[in-house]
C-alpha cells in the first residue's frame, strides 16, 4: 500500500549512495556512515530498536516479519544533504524507512518512529492520531 506523505525537500540522495556500513538484525536493517561513534554505538541501537519492536508488536497484538530499514546520520545537516530534511528522527512510510540524526546529544530511539510503520497496517492515521499513538507506545 502506497501513501502520500509530504516532506519539504525531500529527497533519495540515501538511495543512491554506496558507502553505507550495514547492521543487519532480525527485524532491521541499519545503515550509517563511517563514525566513529555510531560504530561504537550500533549494538546498543540495534538492541533497543528490537526491545522497542517487541513492544509495539505486543501492544497491537500482531506479527510482522517486514524489516524496517534504519538510516543514521551523524548531525542535521549531513540528515538534509542525504534526504532534504534536518528533523532529527521520521518515518518514511513507502520506503519502509527511518532516518535519524545520532550523536553524543540527539539519541531519538525507541518505539515512536517504528509505530508509525507497524500501525501503517491498520490504515494511515490523521498526523494527531499518528503522534498520539507513538507517543502511547
Amino acid at each position: 500500500m502506497r501513501y502520500n506523505q509530504f516532506i519539504e525537500n525531500y529527497k533519495e540522495y540515501y538511495k543512491k549512495y554506496k558507502k553505507w556500513s550495514k547492521k543487519e538484525t532480525d527485524h532491521y536493517v541499519f545503515y550509517y556512515l563511517e563514525n566513529n561513534f555510531i560504530k561504537k554505538e550500533i549494538n546498543k541501537i540495534a538492541r533497543t530498536q528490537e526491545n522497542a519492536r517487541k513492544k509495539i508488536l505486543s501492544f497491537f497484538n500482531i506479527k510482522n516479519s517486514k524489516k524496517i530499514k534504519y538510516y543514521i546520520y551523524p548531525d542535521e545537516h549531513t540528515k538534509s544533504d542525504f534526504m532534504g530534511n534536518s528533523v532529527y528522527a521520521q518515518s518514511i512510510y513507502n520506503d519502509y524507512s527511518v532516518h535519524i540524526v545520532y550523536n553524543k546529544k540527539i539519541k531519538p530511539l525507541g518505539a515512536h518512529e517504528d509505530t508509525h510503520l507497524i500501525s501503517l497496517k491498520f490504515g494511515l492515521a490523521t498526523s494527531f492520531f499518528a503522534e498520539g499513538l507513538a507517543e502511547c507506545i
